[in-house]
């Protein structure tokens, strides 16, 4: 039976049951009066609705957003030993900490770090910091001056995680997904990538913890500096600028691939392994520009076209799903592909086990793909793409998800967006409409309905990143849009 608590003032709910994927609650806030608690040891608090800046007291208790809420918490702190579980929104300038953090960003939530100053993860002792952005997740921290990962904390990434800028200083880094870092990505802690990282510039230097690269590294514009040995297994592909050698990168079945710049290999620097591939596209033959004479430096073979562990040979800029009254949308969009065979469409209820639904055909005609989900079944569905290339290489894309409803309310947007107009397609008749940029402040906009939903035009300059929500009769929806 549920039970009212008053703590300092605060009407809370005290009760057992399951809010979406939030489970055995301590409080509930769902929109209550108060915006004060206190959460200890072994206590849980379920956030049902969406909550502005509230004072959490205590420590070392769980602290859960439900699906669809948004949680703006500008007074969070890594040293009062939360753990986070977010399938939500949450929105935040936490800057790091050196306490006991637990933050499990689940499938379907979105967590943004909206300071403009560093972030600075560290744990000392017996302390546990940990951020772990699971399959379907998004972890945004494009407005902050650093990325730090500090002392012996761990980043676990399997889903999407934009970054500005990144340091690894002596922490973990496990990487299975996409992880984008805008500028500078610096390394000298732990690494393992066994999915893709897009940087504009890789710097690493040797503080005797393993960087291990099994996929996919690419170098955008700003070239690479190798001084920290490295394990290089999948493929680092250099379009933009010069690659330095000054430690020694080993590996098997490795690649590198230089676009433009130029390359050398210094004495103590190596690229030395088993069935090593290097290709230096504006050095005649193709090798190194220069290297060390010292034997054991490079034994490399010359390929300019290895494609089995080089960047995998489609790339997949945009994949979503959306609700079409009695089914379910499903696009992407592509680029860069060479040497690749099918698309398998792959739906799964709990994010784990997927089964493929339909196979769809490469076409070199067109870039823009979309099929439906005719048998979603009522709550979320996750999708993924099962990619497979002629040369018999399988990847993943990220993982999305959609929520169906039996009600049929859908919401369709193109996304992203140009030209300050928001094109949503719907069936809601009188939707309510509310447009705000990511730290949850109100953007306006002036409202034209059209022949199937209604058009949006934003009245400012805005941020690249607006999360707009529309409510319907059933149903609400929110969709995070980015602006070109």
């Amino acid at each position: 039976m549920k039970k009212i608590l008053l703590i300092f003032g605060i009407l809370l709910i005290l009760s057992e049951n399951s809010f979406g994927q939030c489970t055995s609650c301590t409080y509930t806030y769902s929109g209550g009066p108060g915006t004060s608690f206190t959460v200890n040891t072994g206590e849980t608090l379920c956030i049902t609705s969406n909550l502005t800046n509230p004072t959490i007291n205590g420590g070392n208790g769980t602290i859960c957003v439900a699906t669809g809420v948004t949680l703006q918490w500008d007074g969070l702190s890594a040293n009062s030993g939360w753990t986070i579980n977010n399938y939500g929104t949450i929105n935040t300038s936490l800057n790091g900490g050196q306490g006991t953090l637990i933050l499990n960003n689940k499938s379907g939530g979105t967590f943004n770090f909206t300071t403009t100053n560093a972030i600075n993860f560290s744990q000392n002792g017996g302390q546990t910091m940990l951020l772990s952005n699971e399959a379907g997740g998004t972890l945004n921290a494009l407005n902050t001056s650093l990325f730090n990962i500090g002392n012996a904390a761990t980043v676990t990434n399997n889903g999407n995680m934009y970054v500005s800028k990144m340091e690894n200083a002596e922490g973990q880094v496990n990487n299975y997904s996409y992880l984008k870092v805008n500028t500078e990505y610096y390394n000298h802690g732990g690494l393992i990538n066994n999915g893709l990282i897009e940087v504009n510039n890789l710097k690493v230097t040797d503080k005797a913890l393993p960087m291990t690269n099994n996929k996919f590294i690419i170098v955008k514009t700003g070239g690479a500096d190798i001084a920290g040995n490295m394990v290089n297994n999948g493929s680092i592909d250099i379009q933009g600028g010069n690659l330095n050698i000054s430690k020694e990168i080993s590996g098997t079945n490795g690649w590198i691939h230089v676009a433009a710049g130029t390359s050398t290999i210094q004495c103590g620097g190596k690229y030395f392994g088993t069935n090593l591939k290097f290709c230096d596209v504006n050095t005649a033959g193709n090798g190194p520009d220069s290297q060390c004479a010292n034997a054991g430096t490079y034994n490399a073979t010359v390929d300019c076209f290895y494609t089995a562990n080089s960047a995998f040979p489609i790339k997949v800029q945009s994949f979503k799903a959306e609700n079409q009254k009695d089914k379910v949308k499903l696009s992407w969009f592509t680029s860069d592909a060479l040497d690749f065979e099918s698309f398998e469409v792959q739906k799964s209820f709990d994010a784990k086990s997927f089964e493929t639904i339909e196979s769809v055909n490469y076409d070199a005609d067109k870039a823009a793909y979309s099929t439906f989900d005719l048998n979603p079944k009522y709550g979320v569905n996750y999708y993924r793409l099962k990619l497979l290339s002629k040369n018999n290489i399988i990847d993943y894309s990220k993982i999305v998800s959609e929520r169906f409803n039996e009600f049929n309310e859908f919401v369709e947007i193109i996304n992203p967006i140009q030209n300050r107009t928001i094109s949503v397609k719907t069936n809601i008749e009188n939707p309510t409409v509310v447009l705000r940029d990511i730290i949850g402040r109100e953007v306006f906009y002036v409202y034209k309905q059209t022949s199937n939903g209604f058009e949006l035009t934003v009245q400012r300059t805005s941020p690249t990143l607006l999360v707009l929500k529309i409510g319907g009769l059933y149903e609400s929806f929110s969709k995070r849009l980015i602006f070109e």
